[in-house]
């Protein structure tokens, strides 16, 4: 009886120190100061002796010029998401919004974080806050009425969300490779799609 308590407990200590390893090298990818720290500890150094992603994505997009007020990271619903919020007038986030997310997300492709999706808000001085853009509010709205039109049907999918602006725009939708209802699934998001006024949206899979 004490031998298998004692087991127990070294297994759940086991699976703790996995879970919290986990979340530690996570935050580090994308914290500088996270990763500041882990660059100290031996193995995990040499992971991190290159400059977090974080750093990489607001220095890169500052060296170019663009306003960058701060750069966050959220994880919602299992999905991770990159936050570039930019500062300046309504008119130049217009014209830079396009541009910052693509050079976010190259850098993010070229560092293989496939599973990241790219937010660009900006921050509205006058009223000390953040003001979304409507666009990407909108297909805020239009991920969530996919998941739950998936959900409903019982299809289990990686991911299905609108990824890129305007004329870019287009919905991501991963699966595993034995996946054997795409057609029914890309429907499922067609249907959404086109009551939302959305339906030249194209679906990659």
């Amino acid at each position: 009886m004490k031998k298998n308590h004692l087991l127990r407990n070294v297994v759940y200590c086991g699976i703790a120190l996995v879970i919290l390893s986990g979340a530690f090298i996570s935050s580090a990818f994308v914290s500088p100061a996270m990763a500041q720290v882990a660059a100290k500890i031996p193995y995990l150094g040499q992971i991190f002796k290159r400059e977090s992603v974080g750093t990489e994505i607001i220095n890169t997009l500052r060296e170019k010029g663009y306003k960058i007020d701060l750069l966050g990271q959220t994880y919602y619903g299992g999905r991770k998401q990159i936050e570039v919020h930019v500062g300046g007038s309504e008119k130049y986030f217009k014209d830079v919004k396009e541009d910052i997310y693509k050079i976010t997300k190259g850098i993010l492709t070229a560092r293989k974080y496939d599973t990241y999706k790219v937010k660009v808000t900006r921050y509205d001085v006058t009223q000390d806050k953040y003001k979304p853009d409507p666009r990407q509010e909108k297909y805020d709205k239009i991920n969530q009425e996919i998941d739950a039109e998936l959900k409903k049907r019982n299809y289990h999918v990686l991911d299905a969300s609108i990824a890129g602006f305007d004329s870019d725009a287009r919905v991501a939708l991963e699966v595993l490779d034995t996946e054997k209802h795409i057609e029914e699934i890309k429907q499922v998001i067609k249907d959404v799609l086109v009551e939302n006024n959305e339906e030249k949206t194209p679906i990659k899979v």
